[in-house]
């Protein structure tokens, strides 16, 4: 359960920076 928490706090963080970039 912590592994995926951490995939997914991974892939929001991810997410995050490319919205920050193509703004």
């Amino acid at each position: 359960m912590l592994m995926s928490q951490s995939l997914l706090a991974t892939a929001k963080a991810l997410e995050v920076q490319n919205t920050g970039l193509e703004s």
